[in-house]
């Protein structure tokens, strides 16, 4: 039996399996495995895996190496046979970013400040760079340049020392037939990047039925790091905060983009402070 110590997507289906051969190979016999599968002890090893003590498990994580080692107990005692580099181990390589205390996000309309919420009013991005930002918000629409297609939410704009607000889906609408290509974080970001902004935040479209909620997830997507490019996902409540000075609602901007199949980016007149320390790591292996 093989555990894989590192792991950078296909967490949960690795979960099921360590927890049908946790419950299996306890037993002598095939009958007797099945019935020692009960809807108890799986909610019990979940519940261990779920705790505080694994911090989450996020793959190049000490609380993947802990979920990681608590496995390697399991299959122990199982009466496994280790096939791997080191016990039950095979190592991997995977990209690591962790966050770390303070997190900070506020919008400043003229005189009004208002200080949000971690997980409920907005999330850092799994592979968000790092930053201390008190900057202009610009709405880049769908966060897209594409010349070759004619649609360029960033030509007519200034988002130079700025940050960006876009929406993390790609429109639901096609141009000449032909793919926008990957809609991951980390390819908009770069974009965003490469017109001269310092940090993005994404927002799901709100005319779609049941928008995606917060997530702060880290399929980010092919490309470099921006180690120094915070990169945030806002609820709608927030990105309607800050467009309040303009006299528009973001889905009013998603609608007009969307029946002209047009850009329609704009300069808000709201400011984001934001303030994230993030350690990266391209290669992480332990």
């Amino acid at each position: 039996m093989i555990l894989y110590r590192k792991r950078k997507q296909s967490t949960l289906s690795v979960i099921i399996l360590m927890l049908l051969s946790i419950n299996f190979c306890f037993s002598q016999s095939p009958a007797d495995g099945y019935e020692s599968i009960t809807s108890d002890n799986l909610l019990q090893t979940v519940s261990t895996l779920c705790s505080k003590e694994f911090e989450g498990r996020l793959p190049g994580s000490n609380g993947y190496d802990k979920a990681a080692e608590f496995a390697a107990e399991k299959f122990e005692q199982a009466g496994l046979i280790p096939a791997g580099e080191e016990n039950y181990f095979q190592f991997l390589n995977v990209e690591f970013n962790q966050i770390d205390s303070p997190v900070v996000f506020k919008v400043i309309n003229q005189e009004e400040q208002t200080t949000y919420e971690l997980g409920k009013d907005f999330v850092f991005r799994g592979f968000t760079g790092s930053g201390e930002l008190k900057l202009p918000v610009a709405f880049c629409g769908y966060g897209i340049s594409r010349p070759d297609l004619g649609y360029d939410d960033y030509e007519n704009i200034d988002v130079e020392n700025k940050i960006v607000m876009v929406f993390k889906q790609n429109p639901a609408w096609k141009i000449k037939d032909s793919t926008w290509g990957n809609e991951y974080p980390r390819e908009k970001s770069t974009i965003a990047y490469e017109h001269g902004a310092k940090g993005i935040l994404f927002v799901s479209r709100p005319n779609d039925d049941g928008p995606q909620p917060l997530i702060g997830s880290v399929m980010h997507g092919d490309g470099k790091q921006l180690i120094d490019f915070p990169q945030l996902q806002i609820s709608i409540g927030v990105a309607n905060k800050l467009l309040s000075g303009t006299g528009r609602l973001l889905s009013e901007c998603q609608s007009t983009i969307d029946e002209t199949q047009k850009p329609n980016s704009l300069i808000t007149r709201s400011v984001a402070e934001i303030i994230v320390n993030a350690r990266y790591k391209e290669q992480a292996q332990q």
